[in-house]
């Protein structure tokens, strides 16, 4: 059995706020995230993994895989989490075989390596994985072409065509093990996949016409709701009534209602209530409240420009939404433009535009904000999770205080630029 280990380069950086609190294979892309939809491809292989320190107890706790502490003696496979695999990635990157290093460009994508080479990649992992690595003689170099996960709009826009593709693979359509009212209607049954204990209600439409629909074990589409394909519903979601649009994974545990489309939702999140929400990314426990609406295209119809790292990307997309790190909040009526971030922990209130770009752990909206204390935010977290039957580990505590401290010179600089008056 061959060895293989999910690891994160420093591309991680251009998708913070959203893996703040994560590592960045466990961002959801189609029916999987990309960890599980790596680890699926090669079935035979033990998989560990390989993230930043301070998350490293919360994902592999999470995750119940373990941390690669040492090569050992068996070669390995190193798989970089950001790729969006398919089934020949396994072809371009096989579990045995010589030393290679695998680039795409100039991205370390995979690297097969033995004892010494296998410890100097490591080395260059826990150095903040940039550039490449200096693996001396020995080591051929293979360019591939696959596709990575550079921006958070990626994860949007390879969204539809991965729900098609994890469809196909999975190879359960028409397979019925829930339950259909004689009042629900179903279109194109045979794209359409009903996991065990999930069950569709009266009045309701799943229309698999333009694409697949997989709703996975537990999951409830309620009465007067309808459901477009490709779409995935995850284990013990909840369709509120909502309009559920082409395009859209909704993962484990969400109550969702409204309009919705093409959107990504991680987890364990809220949009109970109306309100439109498109093109857009939702972390993890993130409740937004009634009527939140986002606009995911200028009235102009110009791409959306959206603020990584410290600066505004074009990115070129025309229709765009929002995204929103875990365990944010909005309040009733919220209105988010085009391209907005809202990072961890955020709580978003009082009407109008907020600004387009929100640092972690602040409170307020067209009033002001002020610092979110992090106790009074892990209280509520705490509530959060234990009304879902789910506790706020220790470890998971020490990984947000974490975020809080790393993210506190962004919060600084976007409070002392709110008090002066300059834009944000």
């Amino acid at each position: 059995m061959s060895v293989i280990c999910l690891f994160e380069d420093a591309g991680y950086r251009n998708l913070l706020p959203l893996v703040y609190t994560k590592a960045v294979y466990e961002l959801r892309c189609g029916i999987f995230t990309l960890g599980e939809r790596l680890i699926l491809l090669y079935p035979e292989s033990r998989a560990f993994l390989h993230c930043r320190e301070y998350l490293l107890s919360t994902v592999t706790e999470r995750l119940n895989l373990p941390p690669l502490q040492s090569p050992g003696s068996e070669p390995i496979l190193f798989l970089n989490g950001r790729v969006i695999s398919n089934q020949s990635l396994s072809r371009l990157i096989p579990p045995q075989g010589e030393e290679v290093l695998y680039l795409c460009g100039k991205t370390v994508v995979g690297a097969r390596l033995n004892g010494h080479k296998a410890e100097e990649f490591i080395l260059w992992l826990k150095g903040g994985g940039e550039g490449l690595p200096d693996l001396g003689e020995g080591v051929s170099t293979s360019q591939i072409e696959v596709t990575i996960i550079e921006y958070p709009w990626d994860l949007v826009a390879n969204n539809e065509d991965l729900i098609r593709e994890d469809f196909k693979g999975l190879d359960k359509g028409g397979t019925r093990e829930g339950e259909v009212d004689s009042l629900a209607k179903l279109s194109g049954e045979g794209r359409i996949y009903l996991g065990a204990k999930s069950r569709v209600e009266p009045f309701s439409y799943l229309d698999a016409s333009q694409g697949p629909i997989y709703i996975d074990k537990g999951a409830i589409i309620s009465s007067h709701s309808r459901v477009e394909g490709p779409a995935y519903i995850g284990e013990e979601a909840i369709i509120t009534g909502g309009k559920i649009r082409g395009g859209c994974s909704i993962g484990p545990g969400c109550r969702v209602g409204g309009e919705v489309e093409a959107t990504i939702f991680e987890g364990f999140a809220n949009k109970y209530h109306s309100g439109f929400l498109g093109h857009s990314y939702i972390g993890k426990w993130v409740n937004l409240g009634a009527l939140t609406t986002n606009s995911d295209l200028k009235n102009n119809y110009k791409p959306v420009k959206v603020q990584v790292s410290g600066g505004s990307i074009d990115t070129g997309i025309i229709k765009l939404g929002s995204f929103i790190a875990d365990h944010a909040k909005t309040g009733i009526g919220t209105l988010l433009n085009t391209g907005t971030v809202i990072g961890v922990g955020c709580n978003i209130f009082g009407g109008g535009l907020p600004p387009k770009y929100i640092p972690s752990f602040l409170w307020g909206g067209g009033g002001g904000f002020s610092e979110y204390k992090l106790h009074k935010f892990l209280e509520t977290a705490q509530v959060v999770m234990e009304r879902r039957g789910k506790v706020l580990s220790s470890q998971e505590k020490e990984a947000l205080s974490k975020v809080f401290a790393l993210s506190r010179e962004e919060r600084e600089e976007f409070l002392n630029s709110a008090r002066s008056g300059s834009p944000h």
